[in-house]
C-alpha cells in the first residue's frame, strides 16, 4: 500500500537516493511514466528521464503503540446523526506524518434499529459506507478499523443512531517510527531506535 504522494518539480536532492523511484505525472495528475534516479559523476542524483512533474512515494510502516490507557484515542456518547472527532496528533512526534491509524472501534449502549458508524477524514464529505453496524438496542460490538486522517490529523466519526463509541489505537501507519511520539511507542522501540529506523528508511527507501 502506498502513502499519499509528495510532488515537486524535480526530485528533492536532499532526500533522493540513487535508485529511488518516481512517477512522472501529466497535467491532469495521472501517472504516465515510471522513472528512477541515477547518480551522476559529481555524486548528485538525477532523473533517468525528463518530465514536468515527479512524484515519489513514502513507505508505509506499521508501528505498534503502547497498550495502556493512553492508547484510547476516543470515548464519547454520540447522539443520532452526531459527528465526533478523533484527534491523532498526540500520538505523533513534532512534524510526524500519519498515513492511517489502526485500532479497535467499539459500540456500546447503542440505540436499536439500523445503526452504524462511519469513519472519514476531517475536511472531506461523509461517504455512504459503514465501519460497523448493529440492529438491537444496547448492542455491544467491536471491530478492527482503519482510520484515515484528514485536516489536522483528525478523523470524523458519524453515528446513524445514538451510541457510546470507543477507539483504541493498536498501531499507526507512518513513514518511519520517527513519526511516532516516543511516549506512545510500544516497549522496545526507544527514541534512539526511532531515529535509526528513519535513517534506514532513507537508505533503503527504494525497497519499500
Amino acid at each position: 500500500m502506498s502513502s499519499p504522494l509528495r510532488t515537486s518539480r524535480w526530485p528533492d536532492p536532499a532526500t533522493s537516493k540513487s535508485g529511488d523511484f518516481f512517477v512522472q505525472a501529466g497535467s491532469n495528475g495521472v501517472p504516465t511514466q515510471l522513472l528512477f534516479t541515477h547518480e551522476s559523476s559529481n555524486g548528485s542524483s538525477n532523473p533517468a528521464a525528463i518530465g514536468s512533474v515527479y512524484t515519489d512515494y513514502l513507505a508505509n510502516l506499521f508501528v505498534p503503540v503502547k497498550q495502556d490507557s493512553s492508547a484510547r484515542a476516543y470515548h464519547q456518547v454520540l447522539p443520532k446523526g452526531g459527528v465526533g472527532q478523533i484527534n491523532f496528533t498526540p500520538f505523533l512526534a513534532p512534524n510526524g506524518f500519519l498515513i492511517a491509524a489502526i485500532g479497535v472501534l467499539q459500540v456500546n449502549k447503542a440505540q436499536g434499529g439500523n445503526g452504524y458508524l462511519t469513519l472519514f477524514p476531517n475536511g472531506t464529505g461523509r461517504p455512504s459506507i459503514s465501519a460497523i453496524t448493529w440492529l438491537y438496542p444496547n448492542d455491544r460490538l467491536s471491530t478492527l478499523a482503519v482510520a484515515i486522517p484528514g485536516n489536522n490529523n483528525i478523523v470524523n466519526v458519524y453515528a446513524a443512531l445514538g451510541a457510546e463509541v470507543f477507539f483504541d489505537v493498536v498501531g499507526l501507519l507512518v513513514p518511519s517510527p520517527a513519526s511516532v511520539n516516543d511516549n506512545h511507542l510500544a516497549p522496545g522501540l526507544a527514541a534512539s531506535n526511532s531515529l535509526r529506523a528513519e535513517k534506514l528508511r532513507q537508505q533503503h527507501s527504494a525497497r519499500f
